[in-house]
């Protein structure tokens, strides 16, 4: 495929991506400027959308014009493309997980918390950040349905996860912990954690994910930034409100 003239959503760098080589089109057509792919710059379209009041374009431009100095927004990352751009905002908290540290205290200045075990107080975020995540947790309905307790009525969770086209029906374990222990029902598949290590993946997430959340009391959309170009159809963000 020929390159392609993007705006990146992330920096707000104007120039052409292409491919390069990548097997998956979400990870591909990379900003020549700030590196972030296409699914980090569809997901921060729907932050833009959110929060930018028509006015940015980027997230540099919605940090610079102020228009998140009132939100209040937990990322669940241990660095990012995000965090580099939103960490100066008044509050701002991000997190990572670390089993030998208990939930609450930090790390190298990076707080340690649980997603299915939340230490903050109910109502605390405006909005919550995952950027491929979920496909990691094991009872990730306890770990929304804690993401749904810490948001404010109205509040949004925007996310990512690897999903198959078309969507399959339902969602499939590749992993359980039984007695802390972890069962393997599909041949290990491992993702790149945000501190360098391995991830396992432990679900296949298919359309009864949208269930869950409703379950949960939240509003999803799936939403394609990009659909006007046939070769980035696979990246799908997401969005729940909680109403």
């Amino acid at each position: 495929m020929n390159d392609i003239t993007i705006h990146c959503s992330v920096c707000g760098h104007i120039g052409p991506v292409s491919r390069a080589g990548e097997k998956s089109t979400r990870e591909a057509y990379r900003c020549s400027q700030c590196r972030c792919s296409l699914r980090f710059r569809d997901q921060a379209s729907l932050i833009i959308d959110e929060y930018g009041l028509g006015m940015a374009t980027n997230l540099e431009e919605l940090v610079g014009m102020g228009l998140l100095d009132k939100v209040r927004v937990y990322e669940a990352a241990f660095g990012g493309p995000y965090k580099r751009r939103i960490q100066q905002i008044p509050h701002y908290i991000s997190s990572y997980f670390w089993e030998d540290l208990k939930p609450g205290e930090s790390k190298d200045g990076i707080r340690c918390e649980d997603l299915t075990k939340l230490t903050f107080p109910s109502d605390s975020f405006d909005l919550v950040i995952t950027s491929d995540i979920f496909e990691h947790v094991f009872n990730p309905d306890q770990a929304f349905s804690e993401i749904f307790r810490v948001l404010s009525h109205g509040g949004v969770h925007i996310f990512t996860i690897p999903i198959e086209l078309p969507i399959p029906e339902k969602s499939v374990a590749r992993a359980e912990l039984k007695d802390g222990k972890i069962i393997h029902l599909k041949e290990p598949l491992y993702h790149r954690a945000g501190d360098g290590s391995k991830s396992l993946v432990v679900m296949d997430w298919g359309k009864d994910l949208f269930d869950l959340l409703a379950q949960i009391g939240f509003r999803t959309k799936a939403i394609r930034r990009s659909n006007c170009v046939k070769d980035f159809l696979p990246s799908i963000s997401f969005i729940s409100q909680k109403i």
